[in-house]
């Protein structure tokens, strides 16, 4: 991995943490890690269920999305990258690079990136670090997905 590949990844987790830290909301709303998980685990009605928590308590889950992505196994990470594209925020496109450019699971590395390539288009901010995201996903990888 290049020098600007590693400053690329560090700088935006830097933004990331940053920006979780203000949000302060492991202590204040323990209740998400729950419902966070619930939709790593669910299927079917239960899925939407779920979703729907996520999706009404927005950026306040990313901090228990990401610790789920690092920990869960390939379906469960594959539900909360849909989660991450169903909230539609541009703080999720770092963690959507990431795991799009290094999941051990090829499904689960797809969905990130095609999520980054649906919103990369968009003329607003999150079309424009989707876009961004895509362009160190290909440095990163050297092969954009087929």
């Amino acid at each position: 991995m290049g020098t600007g590949a590693c400053r690329w990844l560090f700088g935006w987790a830097y933004f990331f943490c940053a920006g979780v830290s203000l949000a302060g909301c492991d202590a204040a709303r323990p209740e998400l890690a729950t419902t966070v998980q619930s939709v790593a685990s669910a299927e079917g009605a239960a899925l939407e269920r779920a979703m729907h928590g996520v999706l009404s308590a927005g950026s306040a889950t990313l901090p228990f999305i990401e610790a789920a992505l690092h920990r869960g196994p390939d379906s469960e990470r594959f539900n909360l990258v849909v989660a991450l594209r169903r909230l539609a925020l541009v703080e999720s496109v770092p963690l959507l690079a990431h795991v799009a450019s290094f999941d051990r699971d090829a499904r689960v590395a797809r969905e990130a990136w095609e999520t980054l390539m649906v919103w990369s288009p968009q003329r607003t901010p999150l079309g424009q670090a989707a876009a961004l995201g895509l362009r160190k996903i290909d440095e990163l990888r050297g092969e954009a997905f087929d």
